[in-house]
């Protein structure tokens, strides 16, 4: 099935990656179905901003149920998105201002003003199909009407958080005090709106401020300017192939759709943004729930009516004989196509259907992680009315460690149904296999590897960093010593952002003097914070994760094993350590690591097109040790290094090194990103603290992660669970809570989901 799937759409189809010879420009194909039924560019950039004002929708409804009041919610929106914007544009170290200069070719007597605002608000507005026109421009003041809006629909928090937001974004850009506010918007009824950004300089604070930088009114309008200009229902470029600025600088379409792949999300990731600040920790399970049941619901709607359904059936050219998850697969790869993310079908038959794109593009470059969940959900009450409401739509998160968001589309149970009366169905019995204490492939799999040898192959996403800058520049980024490593070794570290919080844990192998391997899960993020803090450092990077394939083999008899097909023996190699070796005469990179918790463990590192070689050496050869091959994801995840006290970025989201027991990672002696918010932990002490727990109830549920669920004393919210799992080596289940560190410590006893767990040290099996 996986070479038909392969074949079922061509590669690139946003971009073709060339170029026309008679206008210049870059082609885009536009969007094309299963059914090859092929989109024009225009339709597949309508299509986009629809798509995302809908998904705003959705966001916002929920923000509106969780925080009623108006005044607070959009307030909190625009004053967040106004730091991140007021960062970037006064920042003249970022390097930013200068090039949307040169870029936008930003006449040089007119770099300090409104002139250069509104050359990017006017491109900005563009790309979001907000049609219309400047019809005054000067240095100090800008006024602009807007006559068409997809946007208008999310309601006025859509004007509101752009204006507010867009207070910090002008005052950066201009450089001087300014004033920003529409005198009339689409959403109160108006022909159009009317937006105004003046400079204090000149016209002084504006008068109707009352305090609200949100929302600036004006004077009412009364109709259309007397411009002689139609109203404009479209934007040229579409048509055109070409956009002009103000200041004539011009874009091709193609540049037009890279810049905003991502931008219209932007509503949405407000939204999420006013979500963690106005929603406290132990409350975010039932906020979760108020998303998921909002965004279910507008993806029931979506397809509601008969005639929405058969007419995204002829959209899509589906044939009257297929009426199975693969109508609802065609729909999602149309959202990916459009939003330009990576993707593709691995499944699309009859009984199920599955499609992948990445997890941190799906999530704007891995910032807001609450958008895969809401996309299920979305998806999953779509499928309810475009096919029926025997199919789902569910997450394998499985596959979140090599950052694929995986849908998985196939006939199931739709909710949960009460069992009736009269039925002898031994539900507990049932459900009891469903368990992981309970799963014996799990169980089988995991004592292998204590008792014996089992190995595997999982690759971890590879980053190769090089140039004469390579080691200060990493020494910037990770909070430890990366020139204390010596070629040869390696270093488990932590990327910080200037807050001090974790955005991501990885191990550094330094494979020559000037030449590292970054393991990571989440390399593009990792590649996007690179770029943003490389600035003149002699340094490249790039993703050579497709040319190797790495096999970890783990366990005590796991030196015997690779000792047996190696050119040179292992017995001297120490721990994060990385070696050339040989297998017969095929090159292999062989590190002593693992993510296992064992004393004796190899990784081996292989071309990608030799990765045969390996495995069958580990098969032949294992037999003699009574290797296993680890299959299950469980057990290269979960089972076997949270026993022993490993920790997964899940554990780590929202916290610093001193909360997770990371501090002594930390090298004081240089200067790295978020250094300085560290020192002010280190002096006053964490809040809260990383440790396991574990549950003398093997049927016990409890979720784990970002959101999970509540750690309870006396009634009281301490904290919440980032893990939860089985330990076969205890025979009980555990799990790991961020707790705080003033209310709950080793050897209390806590409830969580109304079950009694104990708190303990994160590491319950000692090595």
């Amino acid at each position: 099935m996986a070479t038909e799937v392969e074949k079922l759409v061509p590669p690139n189809i946003s971009d073709v990656g060339q170029i026309d010879d008679d206008s210049g420009l870059r082609l885009f194909r536009g969007m094309i179905t299963p059914w090859d039924r092929i989109k024009s560019f225009k339709e597949t950039y309508e299509f986009l901003i629809r798509h995302a004002a809908l998904f705003a929708v959705g966001w916002i409804n929920a923000l509106k149920i969780i925080e009623p009041d108006y005044e607070k919610r959009v307030t909190v929106m625009s004053s967040e998105w106004g730091k991140s914007l007021a960062e970037m544009w006064t920042n003249e170290d970022m390097g930013i201002l200068e090039m949307f200069r040169e870029r936008f070719e930003i006449p040089p007597f007119l770099t300090d003003g409104i002139y250069r605002t509104a050359n990017y608000c006017d491109k900005g507005d563009e790309m979001m199909l907000m049609s219309g026109y400047i019809w005054y421009c000067t240095n100090d003041r800008v006024e602009k009407e807007i006559h068409r809006c997809d946007f208008d629909i999310v309601g006025p928090e859509a004007c509101d958080v752009s204006i507010g937001g867009g207070q910090y974004f002008c005052r950066g850009l201009a450089g001087v005090p300014i004033n920003n506010y529409d005198s009339e918007r689409r959403g109160c009824g108006d022909p159009y709106c009317h937006v105004v950004i003046e400079t204090q300089r000149k016209y002084g604070p504006h008068p109707n401020a009352d305090g609200y930088e949100w929302e600036q009114w004006g004077p009412p309008n009364s109709g259309m300017r007397k411009t002689g200009a139609p109203k404009r229902t479209e934007v040229e470029w579409l048509t055109t192939g070409i956009y002009a600025s103000p200041s004539g600088a011009t874009w091709t379409a193609g540049e037009m759709y890279k810049d905003c792949a991502m931008w219209p999300m932007f509503m949405s990731s407000q939204a999420v943004v006013a979500l963690r600040v106005l929603v406290k920790e132990e409350d975010m399970p039932k906020a979760q729930h108020i998303i998921d049941t909002v965004f279910d619901t507008a993806g029931k709607l979506q397809f509601g009516e008969w005639n929405t359904r058969k007419a995204a059936r002829e959209w899509l050219g589906v044939p009257e004989s297929v009426d199975d998850g693969r109508v609802m697969g065609g729909y999602i790869s149309m959202i990916f196509q459009a939003r330009s993310l990576p993707w593709k079908f691995t499944e699309f038959s009859p009984e199920r259907t599955v499609i992948e794109c990445s997890k941190s593009m799906l999530e704007m470059y891995g910032q807001h992680p609450e958008f895969t969940p809401a996309y299920a959900a979305y998806f999953n009450g779509m499928v309810k009315t475009l096919v029926s409401a025997e199919w789902v739509v569910r997450l394998d998160e499985t596959a979140f460690a090599d950052d694929i968001a995986r849908f998985v589309i196939e006939r199931g149970l739709y909710g949960y149904r009460r069992q009736k009366p009269g039925y002898t169905f031994d539900e507990k019995q049932e459900r009891s296999k469903k368990l992981l204490s309970h799963d014996a492939s799990v169980r089988d799999q995991h004592k292998a590897v204590r008792n014996a040898v089992g190995w595997y192959s999982f690759t971890h996403r590879l980053l190769e960093v090089t140039g004469e800058d390579a080691t200060a520049f990493l020494d910037k980024i990770f909070a430890s010593s990366i020139a204390g490593v010596k070629p040869g070794g390696a270093k488990y570290t932590m990327m910080l952002n200037e807050d001090g919080i974790i955005i991501d844990d990885v191990i550094v192998f330094r494979m020559e003097e000037n030449k590292y391997w970054i393991s990571t899960f989440y390399i593009r993020q990792l590649i996007n914070w690179l770029d943003a803090h490389k600035g003149a450092s002699k340094v490249e990077y790039e993703n050579i994760t497709p040319n190797w394939r790495m096999y970890s083999v783990q366990g005590p008899k796991s030196k015997d094993l690779v000792n047996s097909f190696l050119a040179e023996k292992v017995d001297d190699q120490k721990f994060f350590t990385i070696r050339d070796n040989k297998i017969d005469d095929v090159p292999v990179k062989v590190a002593r690591s693992g993510y296992t918790g064992e004393r004796l463990g190899y990784e081996i590192y292989v071309a990608a097109e030799k990765a045969g070689v390996v495995e069958a050496k580990l098969v032949e050869h294992g037999k003699a040790f009574g290797a296993v091959k680890i299959t299950e994801i469980d057990v290269m995840v979960y089972t076997l290094a949270a026993e022993r006290g490993f920790i997964l970025m899940t554990d780590l989201w929202g916290t610093n090194p001193f909360e997770v027991g990371l501090e002594g990672r930390i090298d004081w002696s240089k200067d790295f990103i978020g250094k300085a918010a560290l020192e002010k932990v280190k002096a006053e002490g964490p809040k809260r603290q990383l440790l396991g727990f574990i549950v003398d109830d093997n049927d016990a549920l409890i979720y784990g992660g970002p959101h999970g669920a509540t750690v309870m004393i006396d009634g009281q919210v301490v904290g919440r669970v980032t893990k939860f799992t089985h330990s076969f080596t205890i025979g009980k289940n555990i799990g790991y809570a961020l707790v705080d560190r003033a209310r709950a410590k080793v050897g209390d006893t806590v409830t969580i989901n109304g079950v009694e767990a104990v708190l303990t040290d994160r590491q319950i099996v000692k090595l």
